[in-house]
């Protein structure tokens, strides 16, 4: 006797759920996702992805990590259309970024394009037809646990202060600087997933490593860009992202395999 497997449909809805927002995330980005990449050479270089002249200066750092967390979306939401059981971690990371947003848009009573409804839609769909949307954390790695904890602290403080400033009394206000406290939560929250087992966890380990390595690198180029790290925070920056990818390489192929138990031919 044959049954049908518990919750196919709504894996199926969930995927094309999240394959509509991949798309829509992947046009909407155009070729602004070589930013981050590019942001570390002289700033004529940015204008080969059709930046206003006057807007290149601000977009230098923030620029790398605010496209970076567009990438996260854009490769969490896939990751739901293609895996999303072995891919919680990408969950727990596109719903910071989106749920952030959201409550920006609250606070200012502005959702901006209409579009956004959208995406907003479409992202709270992928949560409450994403079968696996709690998963057990357990084990946590003690090192890359304190690692992270170490760099929880002063990134919380940056984002303090770029939340600081991006409710500051200004004319016209800078959303730049949320984008930026934004990256901060995701590097934090990021190497927090690493130091676990939660499924996926390696994109946690990418974000807490590309981001603070990639803004350090943008900061050191340009140190007069808004939001950047000044040369001493900007390297050890650099460091800590290292640190995360070598402290969680280490625990990210030792477990898993290891579980796996081969039964007894007798």
């Amino acid at each position: 006797m044959t049954t049908t497997q518990p919750g196919r449909g709504r894996v199926i809805a969930l995927r094309v759920v999240a394959a509509v927002f991949a798309l829509m995330a992947l046009i909407a980005s155009n070729f602004t996702l070589v930013l981050p990449w590019i942001a570390w050479l002289p700033e004529r270089t940015l204008l080969s992805i059709d930046l206003p002249p006057e807007d290149v200066p601000s977009w230098l750092v923030q620029g790398s990590a605010i496209i970076l967390g567009g990438t996260l979306l854009l490769v969490g939401v896939a990751l739901q259309a293609w895996r999303p059981a072995a891919n919680v971690a990408a969950l727990w990371l596109i719903s910071l970024l989106l749920g952030s947003n959201m409550v920006l848009d609250i606070v200012q009573r502005d959702i901006g394009d209409p579009i956004w409804f959208v995406a907003y839609a479409l992202f709270v769909a992928i949560v409450a037809l994403h079968p696996r949307r709690r998963a057990p954390l357990g084990p946590i790695d003690p090192v890359a646990a304190t690692v992270a904890a170490i760099g929880a602290v002063p990134l919380a403080w940056y984002a303090f202060e770029e939340l600081r400033q991006q409710f500051a009394p200004v004319d016209p206000p800078d959303n730049f600087h949320f984008g930026m406290a934004q990256a901060a939560a995701l590097v934090v929250l990021g190497a927090a997933i690493g130091s676990t087992a939660l499924p996926g966890r390696w994109i946690g380990v990418a974000a807490a490593t590309v981001m603070p390595v990639l803004v350090g690198v943008s900061s050191i180029a340009h140190p007069s860009a808004p939001s950047a790290l000044s040369p001493p925070w900007a390297w050890a920056a650099i460091a800590w992202g290292l640190a995360v990818l070598v402290v969680d390489r280490r625990h990210l192929f030792a477990r898993g395999p290891a579980q796996i138990r081969v039964p007894d031919p007798a």
